[in-house]
Order: structure tokens, then C-alpha cells, then sequence
């Protein structure tokens, strides 16, 4: 923001000094002499000492005066102009004004959202923790052992029909047991 800020200021004076630039290249020069003077009889240029009307007209009469007053009526027409724009645009400014307030807004709620669910992501991304895994491992290995047993005790107590399906399901619960044991041990010895 604040490089926006200097920039505008930097283009701002630049615009000022350019502006600057042509006003003065408008005002005519100071006059070195004032030949309708030098060519006044005495008693004249008292009268134009002591008569400010006098003095007034001779003053309007120099054509340096009167391009200066044009300038000066031309930079007061073009400043109402300006302000008249100013004016007509001060609605569509006020407009962007409140839609930038609210883009603003919405772009700082956004934001929020986005810092939040990255956290979340990143909770649920992160490598569990080590002895939590061995304690979920070591609960789940108990488990399948528990089945497996119950289904041991099951087959004799029905007097042992169905040997191959047994052993078949039997197997694949032992080879969970003996995986998730493995497993448990294999992260035990990384700590």
C-alpha cells in the first residue's frame, strides 16, 4: 500500500511540476520599461500616482495585463470544469469505493476459510503418531486373535465338519494377527 501511496505522490508531483511548467510558459515576462511612461508629461504621471482609477485604466490599457487575465479566467474555467467532472463522477467513485469495501471483505473472510481448512488438512495429513499407531495395532492385532479363537471353538464344538473352509478362514484371520503383530514391532524398534 505504501508503494502505491508513493507512487501516486511521485505522479502527482510530476503533475503539479508539468503543470507548473505550462502555466509559466503562458505568463508573458515582466516588461523591462514602460515606453507609454517614459513618454508621460509630469504632470501626468502625478495624477497617475495620486488617482487610483487613473492608475487602473493605464494598468488595463498594458497587453501583458490582459493576457494575464485571460490566463487567469481560462485556469478558473478549467478548474469549474474539473470540479463539475469531479462532482459527476463522485457517485461512480463512491460506488467503487463500496464495492472495493466489500471485495475487501470477502477476500479477508475467504482467506480465513482457507487458513482453517489448510489446518484441517494438514491434521489429517499428518503422520499419525508413532505410539498411537502401536496401541491401535496392538488393539486390532487382540481383536483378530479374539475371532480367531472364537472361531477355533466354534469348529470343534460343531465336531469339526468343513476342515478346508476352516482352516482357509482361519488362516486369513491368523495372517492379519501375525501383520498387524509385525507391524507393531517393526514401528517399536523405530523409537
Amino acid at each position: 500500500q505504501n508503494s502505491t501511496m508513493e507512487t501516486l505522490q511521485s505522479v502527482s508531483n510530476h503533475s503539479v511540476e508539468a503543470m507548473d511548467d505550462e502555466v509559466d510558459a503562458l505568463i508573458p515576462p515582466v516588461p523591462t520599461s514602460f515606453p507609454e511612461l517614459e513618454n508621460m508629461p509630469l504632470s501626468e504621471l502625478r495624477a497617475l500616482l495620486n488617482d487610483e482609477s487613473v492608475m487602473d485604466n493605464m494598468i488595463e490599457r498594458i497587453s501583458e495585463v490582459a493576457r494575464l487575465k485571460e490566463l487567469k479566467q481560462s485556469i478558473e474555467k478549467a478548474n469549474v470544469e474539473a470540479a463539475e467532472e469531479n462532482l459527476l463522477r463522485e457517485t461512480e467513485l463512491e460506488a467503487s469505493q463500496t464495492e472495493l469495501d466489500s471485495l475487501v471483505k470477502e477476500s479477508r473472510i475467504k482467506v480465513n476459510k482457507y487458513r482453517e481448512l489448510d489446518e484441517k488438512r494438514n491434521a489429517l495429513t499428518r503422520p499419525p503418531d508413532v505410539q498411537d499407531t502401536i496401541r491401535e495395532l496392538n488393539i486390532a492385532k487382540r481383536e483378530v486373535y479374539q475371532k480367531s479363537e472364537e472361531m477355533a471353538e466354534c469348529w470343534v464344538e460343531s465336531g469339526g465338519e468343513g476342515m478346508i473352509d476352516f482352516v482357509k478362514k482361519f488362516m486369513e484371520i491368523r495372517l492379519q494377527y501375525h501383520t498387524r503383530a509385525a507391524k507393531a514391532e517393526r514401528l517399536g524398534m523405530t523409537m
